[in-house]
């Protein structure tokens, strides 16, 4: 005899009839492969008479979400409201009475996260939220199963694929935030009020979901250092591509056993690391581990039925006992900014006048290389250093001071390996001279 479950959902709009239509369709095939029956008992929604997905059944609404969450027989609440008002109210109130939950909602759990994990351990319930880190790409389920041997030691995705479609839209034809913003938006991608993703919001709060699978570690939304993608121009992006990058929106976390050191951020993606190919709405993780080594993940980011699938394989997994999610205890670590291996400066240079490598004085040993790049043709300078970050926006300070013209920095995701063939470049040498690359 197979195993039924009866499930609740909070809301029915675009996460919500999604879910709806995935069960509806794959209904004889989790019945077949995973031996369990999922049956929908009831839908609170806002308005009632709103035109629903096929598969929705008129009997199945309410227009009360205690309906769902006090509902005797419901064993599964799936929240898809959205926001933190109602919705923590409800999801608490299902977990005190006995009730799974499942959820999407990244700002819900960002705010009141540690919260509703320990209401869930106090009543034996749990709470799973696969959909609210990548979408359809299932990283949280392998954080808590595959890496359960190896210690994480960074983790890097691009999260938001809003962003991400704007960059590449950027990138590719050359078109301007504010036009890729108007695409992205008549596409759907983007809200009317876009701000939630473009200014970084969205990304922290995945960061923060991510940091407690990968790190074990409670992080407050503010501790999180957050840069949106609003100020990058199509001059930027030119630069990026003349140096074998692109920038894409990265959220960043590293675990150095004392501090936790977190960002999101516009940082430039050499050609060799695996976010250099994410374009689009897709989403992409990296893993570095102590074992296995790096690790990625990538996939479609956003959508009703990449949410939806991420949804329901929750749903099997609280259904199956093989694949129940390991208990972690969660601790608080100090947040700063990530250490990055290595920064862009850039010289816009509105006149005539430049910089050259020999202006900037270099006694700041703490630097570890400075290269002097040429893309003369986009009117621009650059200097890609390594070393502490401080001493970075130091010198990027006292360059600002010396010239006219715009000085920008963005970090690298991962130091650059080499440079384009023909690219001008200048290396300064043991001797604080520079000299010119081979």
């Amino acid at each position: 005899m197979h195993n039924v479950r009866n499930i609740g959902l909070l809301g029915c709009g675009v996460v919500g009839g999604g879910v709806v239509s995935a069960l509806s369709q794959n209904r004889d095939h989790l019945l077949q492969h995973c031996g369990v029956s999922f049956d929908i008992v009831k839908i609170a929604v806002r308005d009632l008479e709103r035109s629903r997905v096929d598969s929705v059944q008129r009997e199945w609404l309410c227009d009360n979400w205690r309906d769902v969450c006090e509902h005797p027989e419901i064993d599964i609440v799936i929240e898809a409201m959205g926001g933190v008002d109602p919705a923590f109210e409800a999801v608490k109130t299902a977990l005190e009475r006995g009730k799974h939950v499942i959820t999407a909602n990244k700002e819900l759990l960002a705010t009141y996260g540690r919260e509703l994990y320990a209401i869930a351990q106090a009543n034996g319930v749990t709470v799973l939220c696969e959909a609210s880190a990548l979408g359809g790409v299932p990283v949280l389920h392998a954080l808590d199963h595959y890496f359960a041997a190896n210690r994480i030691q960074k983790v890097t995705a691009i999260a938001n694929g809003t962003s991400n479609y704007i960059l590449t839209r950027m990138r590719e034809d050359r078109v301007t935030f504010a036009e890729a913003l108007a695409e992205a938006q008549q596409a759907g991608y983007a809200e009317a009020d876009p701000s939630f993703d473009v200014l970084g919001q969205d990304a922290r709060f995945k960061l923060q979901i991510l940091c407690r699978s990968a790190f074990a570690t409670e992080v407050a939304t503010d501790d999180i250092e957050c840069v949106g993608i609003p100020d990058v121009d199509t001059q930027d992006m030119e630069v990026a591509e003349s140096l074998g990058c692109r920038i894409r929106l990265v959220a960043t976390a590293e675990d150095d056993g004392e501090v936790l050191h977190a960002s999101v951020r516009p940082v430039l993606v050499p050609a060799h690391h695996p976010l250099y190919a994410v374009d689009g709405v897709n989403n992409a993780l990296c893993v570095d581990a102590d074992i296995v080594g790096q690790v990625v993940y990538a996939g479609p980011g956003a959508g009703s039925f990449a949410t939806a699938s991420a949804i329901v394989e929750d749903l099997v997994r609280l259904a199956t006992t093989a694949n129940q999610p390991r208990c972690v205890h969660t601790r608080v670590k100090p947040v700063h900014p990530v250490r990055y291996p290595a920064y862009l400066v850039v010289h816009r240079r509105y006149t005539s006048h430049r910089v050259g490598p020999y202006t900037v004085p270099f006694e700041n040993t703490a630097l570890a290389s400075v290269d002097y790049v040429g893309p003369t043709s986009l009117g621009v300078e650059c200097w890609v250093i390594q070393g502490e970050r401080a001493h970075v926006e130091q010198w990027t300070a006292h360059l600002a001071g010396l010239c006219h013209g715009e000085v920008r920095w963005y970090p690298f995701v991962e130091a650059p390996k080499a440079y384009p063939a023909g690219l001008p470049v200048q290396h300064l040498d043991a001797s604080l001279r520079f000299v010119a690359a081979e």
